[in-house]
């Protein structure tokens, strides 16, 4: 991966170099977050990340969407986020929140560990 960010490829016409598609990496550099965001936006929060462009095998993504989504999700003055974006919740969450990690018993499992117990009695 290069350390810098090349706005258009060498080659290209000016009204070309604008539809240039960058690699994961590259996106993750102008977002200024890790490579592993931007595959969690694609797979578990479908429609919350930038838009992408399937080449083949390969995720590409347009520098266009990229300020795009960027000005899509700026706060205003008031620090309000615009509508339709939501707050990220994470490190909000109260424990009640939480799902209980404890594992459910089945009613016949239950019934059964009573009928033992029933039957250990005097």
């Amino acid at each position: 991966m290069s350390s810098h960010f090349a706005p258009s490829a060498p080659g290209l016409p000016e009204d070309l170099a604008a539809y240039r598609l960058l690699t994961s990496d590259e996106a993750a550099l102008v977002l200024c977050v890790p490579v592993a965001t931007l595959r969690m936006w694609r797979s578990r929060r479908r429609g919350y990340g930038p838009r992408a462009v399937q080449v083949g095998g390969s995720v590409r993504y347009r520098l266009a969407d990229l300020l795009s989504w960027i000005d899509d999700h700026t706060e205003t003055d008031e620090g309000q986020l615009p509508d339709g974006v939501e707050a990220s919740k994470r490190g909000k969450a109260s424990p009640a929140d939480l799902p209980s990690l404890t594992r459910r018993r089945r009613p016949a499992q239950i019934a059964r560990q009573r009928s033992h117990t029933d039957q250990a009695a005097p």
